[in-house]
């Protein structure tokens, strides 16, 4: 309070202590709401992120999987190509392979080759014949996550 004597002007000072309004206009912070608001959405993109990761993780593992057994097959064809037609009507096949390294994340890669033989009139058989060419086929099959998958290729050998 002010008191003024005589025109001399004495001060006594007194603190006023305000009280704050009801409104928050003007005051610094978040309410307990709004924090747990901004933890949810934060949860929320997070748990996003990390399926988005998780689903391109798993995708980069089946790519590199198919690729190996595309390659494994292709290398099953040309050990066929290799041995000559001569060779391959005396019925020598390679056995069935079975291949696992870290490189296709310890997956089982079991290849089969057969070699089916045409005759001119169409007809085919297991067993060589005189005339006609032979079709090697490469299979590779493996199981993932209880999914079996296979890559199939073939060649003709003349």
């Amino acid at each position: 309070m002010l008191t003024i004597n005589n025109m001399d002007k004495t001060v006594n000072d007194v603190k006023t202590v305000t009280q704050p309004s009801a409104s928050r206009t003007g005051t610094a912070g978040m309410t307990l709401i709004e924090v747990l608001m901004a933890v949810a959405i934060i949860s929320l993109m997070a748990a996003a992120i990390y399926l988005g990761g998780f689903a391109v993780l798993r995708h980069a593992q089946s790519v590199t999987i198919v690729t190996a057994a595309n390659l494994y097959a292709k290398e099953g064809l040309e050990e066929v190509a290799s041995y000559g037609y001569d060779n391959l009507r005396g019925g020598n096949l390679p056995s069935q392979e079975i291949m696992a390294n870290p490189e296709t994340h310890n997956v089982a890669l079991v290849r089969n080759v057969n070699v089916i033989w045409h005759a001119p009139d169409g007809s085919t058989n297991s067993v060589g014949l005189d005339l006609g060419y032979a079709e090697a086929i490469a299979r590779v099959t493996w199981q993932i996550r209880s999914n079996t998958a296979s890559v199939v290729i073939s060649t003709l050998v003349y």
